[in-house]
């Protein structure tokens, strides 16, 4: 909670101060370091209550290791990377909207997720679905 609302201070000073400093590298390793330690207590709570080790194992590895892997190397306002391992199309849909949908489905992941601890495959949610 704490590492969330510093996050918050420093992303609302970068927009007040985006003048002098671009928002997207005001306090970079701060950030990184700040939603590396999100990121590390994210795991340990996702670890624990996702029962199922495939979901668990796709979670964490497209949480974890893909999402910012792919944002440092293809999404970043420096990266210069030409490797992009997502489909873009210059103007149209470039590697930010990519790191959107993949983040989309790492969420729709945690809600099956969060589905599966408090409803259990044997209530027959997802049967039908997966």
């Amino acid at each position: 909670m704490l590492a969330t609302a510093r996050l918050t201070y420093v992303l609302t000073y970068a927009v007040l101060h985006r003048t002098s400093t671009p928002v997207m590298v005001h306090r970079r390793q701060l950030r990184f370091a700040i939603t590396g330690f999100n990121m590390l207590c994210l795991l340990v709570v996702e670890t624990r209550l996702i029962s199922s080790w495939r979901v668990n194992l796709l979670v964490q590895i497209l949480g974890k290791l893909f999402v910012p892997t792919y944002f440092v190397f293809c999404v970043a306002v420096d990266s210069s990377s030409d490797f992009c391992p997502l489909p873009t199309k210059a103007k149209v849909w470039e590697a930010h909207e990519n790191w959107h949908v993949v983040i989309l489905v790492l969420h729709l992941l945690q809600f099956y997720a969060v589905s599966m601890h408090v409803h259990g495959l044997s209530a027959g949610v997802w049967k039908t679905v997966l």
